[in-house]
């Protein structure tokens, strides 16, 4: 209590000073004529209390007393309560009225209880513009404990997300309208939740600006290369932003601008070349909103072009080159196109849709194309010298074609020794193939099954029906010649199951056995002594050059081997009785290099053959014949000749022995042909303990 009077004390010398009456006591009574209340902001307007019986009477706000002013203060009227009060803190204040008499007692009121709310400042941006229906606002709250709400005046064809309705209630939140191109007021309210009072209101003013539209027209060229316009739809936007490739790609030729600086019209082209190019547009209006991307593809026309119907290129040399062309290409309607032979050479037949020129040589010849558009192109004819040559056919056996990839065929060229394979392929259906040669001149053909074929008993066989090269037929091809041809494959010659096996090895240059030189795929061949066509079994070399045959019954063979191109000088004799007989080291030895003697295959270890050797030279002629052959032969010296021709049974037809005793060519004419049926037959000559065989066909 006495800290009270203190404070009342203290407050009656700061407020204002009432005047004092001295007398005796009197009845006082102080009693509040306002109720407890709040207000919106520092100052509230009508406190009132009335004081009976006092001399003096004033207000004390017993929360904040040193900050709250009181403004109705008169010394003329000291018992007057009616006041006025502002004070400097928020929230709640405790008010008594005090009175007191003529000998300083005092008398104190009930108490007074106001609540002070702070006004709310709510902030959003005062305008802005949408590019659209939608706007995203944002606002700001003053005061942590208010709430808020959106809202608007003109709230007809307005809604906010955060709702659905014409009320907003997220602080972030989207207002969209219906119809743009229109302003709108849109209110941000922030106020107390528990008394819904003391509700400030701001607002901010959205233009809903309309959306440019970026499409735009396009009108191509009817010629590659031309000029492309494009235009864009609407033409009064403020900026257009065009894409029309990379730079270097296009050239600008004209452009078109508005009042407003936009460029709206382009005439372009392209210069690289290619066959389309994307164009993209972005526009702006002057709300400063822009239009989604537009894109749209320019497509070139494709050049004027020959389309080549035929071409034929010449012989080196020679001017038999020709061509037949028509024009193409460019935009529709693809109709007939202009063709012009602009070199004077060749003779030139123009057809309605074509022409076509002959008698050309190697070269580079330009030809005119313009069409329906009158766009014109230039385009070259290319003629360059042409060996080519064709040869097709097909494999037989016995008649019947093999089946498809059962076999393959090699081409090759008697000019390029040592198998040197110009061409092979797999034969197709029906045993069908076509080889090719950039080379003209003398070809052989040798057909060989594939691993695994279906066909064990069929030989390497090289045209015409021979299984050594240098026997095989050669046909001579000139400059684009073609050639089809039926290339009958050999069988094996049917033979016993025996016990006697030969191996040996096959290698470059030397006698002895050189295992770093082997050669691999070296065809080997066991046939009958007295008749090299008859084949009995046939292997090749693996990859170190070896060979091995075995079952071979008790008789008389001569083994040879082939290589392409490869002449086979000696071959081997030998015999397998009827008890096992094994057989090695019967090689061959392949010079290529001159190094042993001379070129060619040569057999070595066991018992060979010499076919052809220095110091000795035979041909012979006619081959094929009908009535007679002629032989003529010369040795470096005078020996002992045996001369036989052996039909394809061994059958000797005839034999002459005797000395040759001339070192100069010797003719001999054997008349014995004209009474022997057509086929095959063999001339045996042998001297010196060497003997040379050469295959004579008779014809009728």
């Amino acid at each position: 209590m006495k800290k009270l009077l203190f404070t009342l004390l203290v407050l009656i010398s700061i407020t204002c000073i009432s005047q004092t009456h001295h007398g005796t006591n009197k009845e006082v009574s102080v009693t509040l004529t306002t109720w407890d209340d709040w207000v919106c902001g520092p100052k509230y307007f009508a406190i009132d209390a009335s004081a009976i019986g006092a001399d003096t009477a004033y207000w004390v706000d017993l929360t904040d007393p040193v900050g709250t002013t009181f403004y109705s203060c008169n010394p003329a009227d000291p018992t007057n309560l009616h006041d006025s009060v502002h004070v400097t803190t928020w929230g709640y204040h405790q008010f008594i009225a005090v009175a007191e008499d003529n000998i300083g007692t005092l008398y104190f009121s009930d108490t007074l209880t106001i609540k002070f709310y702070k006004w709310p400042e709510p902030y959003v941006q005062s305008n802005d513009t949408a590019c659209g229906n939608c706007y995203a606002l944002e606002g700001t709250l003053s005061i942590d404990t208010t709430v808020f709400v959106w809202s608007s005046l003109s709230p007809s064809g307005l809604t906010f997300s955060s709702t659905g309705s014409i009320i907003g209630t997220n602080l972030i939140d989207t207002v969209c309208v219906t119809i743009i191109d229109t302003s709108r007021y849109i209110n941000f309210t922030e106020y107390y939740p528990y008394c819904n009072c003391c509700a400030v209101q701001t607002s901010i003013l959205i233009k809903f600006a309309p959306i440019p539209y970026g499409q735009y027209y396009l009108t191509s060229s009817n010629c590659t290369g031309g000029i492309h316009s494009i235009e864009a739809n609407i033409q009064t936007y403020t900026n257009y932003n065009w894409t029309f490739g990379e730079e270097g790609e296009y050239e600008i030729d004209t452009f078109l601008q508005n009042a407003f600086g936009g460029n709206y019209a382009y005439d372009i082209h392209y210069l690289d070349g290619a066959p389309w190019h994307l164009v993209d547009v972005v526009a702006t209006n002057q709300y400063l909103c822009n239009s989604s991307i537009y894109r749209d593809t320019v497509y070139e026309v494709p050049l004027n072009y020959l389309d080549i119907l035929s071409l034929s290129n010449p012989c080196p040399g020679l001017s038999n080159g020709e061509v037949m062309f028509a024009g193409n290409g460019g935009s529709s309607p693809f109709m007939h196109h202009e063709l012009n032979w602009l070199s004077g050479m060749g003779d030139v037949t123009i057809y309605e849709d074509s022409i076509h020129v002959t008698n050309l040589p190697e070269g580079e010849y330009l030809v005119e194309i313009t069409d329906f558009y009158d766009c014109v192109a230039v385009d070259t004819v290319f003629l360059s010298d042409d060996n080519h040559v064709t040869i097709t056919g097909n494999v037989e056996n016995s008649g019947v074609p093999l089946d498809e990839s059962e076999a393959f065929v090699e081409l090759f060229h008697t000019e390029y020794p040592n198998g040197h394979v110009i061409d092979s392929c797999l034969i197709t259906t029906g045993g069908f193939f076509t080889l090719n040669s950039i080379f003209t001149g003398d070809f052989y053909i040798r057909a060989s099954l594939t691993a695994g074929s279906i066909y064990p008993e069929i030989l390497p066989t090289y045209y015409s029906d021979e299984f050594l090269w240098q026997n095989a037929d050669t046909f001579h091809l000139t400059c684009q010649e073609e050639m089809n041809i039926i290339l009958e494959m050999k069988d094996l010659f049917p033979i016993s199951t025996g016990t006697g096996t030969i191996s040996g090895k096959v290698y470059y240059d030397f006698f002895e056995k050189d295992e770093t030189n082997p050669i691999s795929n070296v065809n080997i061949f066991l046939t009958k002594q007295s008749n090299i066509d008859e084949v009995y079994k046939h292997t090749f070399t693996n990859d170190t050059g070896y060979y091995l045959i075995q079952e071979i019954p008790s008789g008389e063979y001569s083994l040879l081997a082939d290589i392409p191109g490869i002449p086979l000088i000696s071959f081997h004799e030998f015999s397998i009785s009827s008890a096992d007989t094994l057989l090695e080291d019967y090689n061959f030895i392949v010079d290529t290099s001159g190094s042993v003697k001379r070129y060619g295959i040569y057999a070595s270890g066991g018992n060979f053959i010499l076919e052809n050797n220095e110091g000795f030279s035979i041909s012979t002629y006619p081959n094929p014949t009908s009535d007679f052959l002629v032989i003529e032969y010369k040795t470096e010296k005078p020996l002992q000749i045996s001369i036989s021709i052996i039909d394809g049974n061994g059958k000797i037809i005839i034999q002459q022995n005797g000395e040759n005793n001339s070192t100069d060519i010797q003719k001999l004419k054997l008349d014995v042909f004209s009474d022997l049926p057509s086929g095959i037959y063999y001339l045996t000559f042998r001297y010196d303990n060497n003997v040379f065989i050469k295959k004579i066909v008779k014809e009728k």
